[in-house]
């Protein structure tokens, strides 16, 4: 429960700090507000999106253009969830985590049928 209640908490956070209160709530705006790119690509048809962070490089989150708006919005909040809950670890569990981060995410996008060719920026 303690768990539930700090991504409760950085939630309230984000919102305080980065929405200005309109409605529906737009995760992508918030990313982009973040340094977080949203992009539009193909993939397989049980992936929704992926947080993608290649070293070097800000991080991304993918989201399945063939998704509705409306899944589209809840993935990239789902997926933020995941920006912030990361961004919030301490420098040297980063570093560790690299190389198995950079395998992760070669293989989550190799897995979701990801053609960079179909990749475009979420409007």
């Amino acid at each position: 429960m303690a768990g539930h209640r700090k991504g409760e908490k950085a939630a309230v956070e984000l919102l305080d700090e980065c929405w200005d209160g309109s409605l529906p709530i737009d995760p992508v705006r918030i990313a982009k507000s973040l340094g977080v790119k949203v992009l539009d690509t193909y993939l397989k048809q049980n992936v929704s999106g992926a947080l993608v962070k290649k070293q070097g490089e800000d991080p991304s989150i993918v989201l399945n253009a063939e998704d509705s708006t409306t899944r589209k919005r809840f993935t990239c909040a789902h997926e933020l969830g995941h920006y912030i809950r990361r961004a919030g670890e301490r420098e040297h569990q980063q570093r560790s985590r690299r190389s198995r981060r950079r395998a992760w995410n070669q293989r989550q996008l190799g897995s979701a049928g990801t053609d960079a060719s179909s990749v475009k920026e979420h409007p």
